[in-house]
């Protein structure tokens, strides 16, 4: 959300934002876990965490904005959970295949 940018080509939000929104949206991104049998059969189950609350509060704050158009060169390291490997994006890998086209 820091390299995104807004109508004037500068960045979207602040660093001294992300505390503000973080301490705003925290227990609806990371909701208490349920303890006891049901809780510990759930985490086993899958994450910890759905991350439908953040996708939406962040698809809300930065609408169609893609990694090709992030401000500064950025890496988000991921883990696919079905394929069981890494996956890491990056804005180099968007901007190099954008130009070998």
């Amino acid at each position: 959300m820091l390299t995104a940018p807004n109508a004037d080509g500068r960045p979207l939000f602040a660093a001294k934002d992300i505390n503000a929104f973080y301490l705003e949206h925290c227990p609806k991104i990371f909701p208490r876990v349920k303890r006891g049998p049901l809780g510990l059969l759930k985490s086993i189950k899958g994450p910890k965490y759905n991350g439908k609350y953040l996708h939406s509060v962040v698809r809300k704050q930065l609408g169609e904005t893609r990694v090709s158009q992030a401000l500064q060169n950025i890496v988000v390291p991921a883990f696919d959970i079905k394929l069981l490997q890494p996956i890491i994006f990056s804005r180099y890998d968007v901007s190099s295949s954008l130009h070998s086209k």
